[in-house]
C-alpha cells in the first residue's frame, strides 16, 4: 500500500524498497522515472509456437452435418466461462476436436437465436474457456434478401485455421481470415 494516501499528488510510491512485482511486471525507480518491465519476452517466445494436433487428421476440410452429428455432453458448471455459450442451459452439446494434456478444443453449436446452424470453436485450458471463434454456420437477416451469410472453416497440415465468410454482412463480400492456436490455447490471427 502507498504510505501517502493521496497518490494523485506524488504518483506511485514504492513501499517495498526499490522494486516489486505485480502480475508479471517488475516495477522499479530509475533515474527519476517510475519504470516497469514485463516478464514476456519478445521474439521466439513460447507464445509464437503453434499448437500441434495429435488426434485430428489434417488437413481437416469438413462441413458439419448439423442434422445428424453426434454430440458429447458437458455440464456448464464444470468449465469457467462456458455459461456464456450455453443459452441458459445447464449442459452443452459439443463436438471434440482435440484433447491434449493441457488444451481441449471443442466445436459448440449455438442453439439460441434465429440462426439454425452456428458453431463456435472454444479452447479450454485448466477448466476455463480461454478463447473462442465463430467458425461455421449460416445467418439470415431481413436485409440479406433470403441469401445467408455463410461461414466455414478448415485446418491445414500446419494447424492453421482458415475461416471463410461468404456474403459478409449481407453485402456480397467474401472474407478469409487465418488463425493459429498457441501452446497456451489462445486463438490468434496468423
Amino acid at each position: 500500500m502507498n504510505t501517502d494516501g493521496d497518490i494523485s499528488k506524488k504518483g506511485c510510491q514504492f513501499p517495498f524498497n526499490e522494486m516489486f512485482i505485480v502480475d508479471g511486471y517488475l516495477f522499479f525507480y530509475k533515474d527519476g522515472y517510475h519504470s516497469f518491465v514485463s516478464e514476456k519476452i519478445t521474439g521466439g517466445s513460447a507464445d509464437t509456437k503453434h499448437f500441434k494436433f495429435s488426434n485430428l487428421t489434417l488437413p481437416y476440410q469438413k462441413n458439419i452435418d448439423y442434422k445428424s452429428v453426434k454430440y458429447d455432453h458437458l455440464s456448464v458448471k464444470n468449465i469457467s466461462g462456458l455459461s456464456e455459450f450455453s443459452c441458459g442451459e445447464n449442459e452443452i452439446r459439443y463436438i471434440p476436436l482435440e484433447n491434449t494434456k493441457n488444451i481441449n478444443l471443442i466445436l459448440l453449436p449455438m442453439d439460441c437465436g434465429d440462426a439454425p446452424y452456428r458453431y463456435y470453436l472454444l479452447s479450454i485450458v485448466n477448466n476455463t474457456v480461454v478463447s473462442n471463434l465463430y467458425v461455421e454456420g449460416n445467418l439470415y437477416e431481413p436485409e440479406g434478401n433470403n441469401i445467408p451469410e455463410t461461414a466455414s472453416f478448415n485446418i491445414d497440415k500446419e494447424s492453421v485455421f482458415t475461416v471463410t465468410t461468404t456474403n459478409k454482412k449481407f453485402q456480397g463480400k467474401n472474407e478469409e481470415k487465418k488463425y493459429v492456436i498457441t501452446k497456451e490455447g489462445k486463438i490468434v490471427n496468423k
